[in-house]
């Protein structure tokens, strides 16, 4: 069986590499142009550099491309920026280290640096919008079964249209029911695989009544030669 596909967008993976080493390299050019001593601003930066690695990582600001409000996504941002400027500076306070950098350096710094991260992403998300908008980046997705979080599922998907994800069908194993929410019902009967392949299926989200770990290693199974993410629905929490 194949591992569980990784499903962040890839300009996400390198934003991981841009935020630490634009916040490095901005930070060394406004010491070169504060006339701060070489090695001393060398140091600072490789202090930056690992700090926005660990607090943008801790504080999941890498997942803020699931968030559908924008201002959720920069308020994150912000707060990460601020926990990434007071970690720094504790760290230099217990290391004992002089203070030869300007304090005007810092907060142009902070202001610069937090600007264009924040800027990136809205450019990002723009982007993927209207891509959306002209049919591009477009996830094609099936449901397994219907629980009680099933319509808060559809609803959400198609409250959020931006995230690109189009439901083409639910798969049942047994009933009549031909529509649910204004999408068809088909009868799974084996034909999972065969469906998944032929219609470019992108996503399942297995959403089955009181499924067991049997029945769901079995879907797992079925779709192991496909590259199709699948992810469980769970009704536990939609009371």
């Amino acid at each position: 069986m194949k591992p569980p596909q990784h499903t962040e967008p890839g300009v996400i993976t390198l934003f991981r590499i841009i935020d630490p080493l634009a916040g490095a390299c901005i930070f060394s050019i406004l010491c070169f142009l504060y006339g701060v001593e070489r090695f001393r601003y060398l140091n600072n930066s490789m202090f930056i550099f690992l700090t926005v690695v660990v607090v943008f990582t801790y504080y999941k600001v890498y997942r803020t491309w699931q968030i559908a409000s924008l201002l959720n996504m920069v308020q994150k941002v912000i707060k990460a920026c601020i926990l990434v400027i007071m970690l720094f500076l504790s760290i230099l306070y217990f290391l004992d280290v002089p203070g030869s950098v300007p304090r005007e350096v810092y907060i142009l710094w902070l202001s610069i640096w937090g600007v264009l991260i924040i800027l990136f992403r809205l450019l990002y998300h723009w982007l993927v919008v209207n891509n959306i908008i002209h049919g591009m980046y477009i996830h094609n997705a099936i449901i397994y079964g219907i629980n009680t979080a099933t319509p808060n599922l559809i609803n959400w998907i198609q409250n959020n249209s931006w995230y690109g994800i189009n439901i083409k069908s639910i798969f049942l194993e047994k009933g009549n029911l031909k529509n649910f929410h204004g999408i068809p019902v088909l009868l799974a009967d084996g034909v999972l695989p065969t469906y998944v392949a032929e219609n470019n299926i992108n996503i399942v989200y297995i959403s089955q009544k009181d499924i067991d770990a049997a029945k769901i290693d079995q879907i797992l199974k079925d779709l192991s030669d496909s590259t199709t993410a699948v992810f469980l629905v769970s009704d536990i929490f939609s009371q």
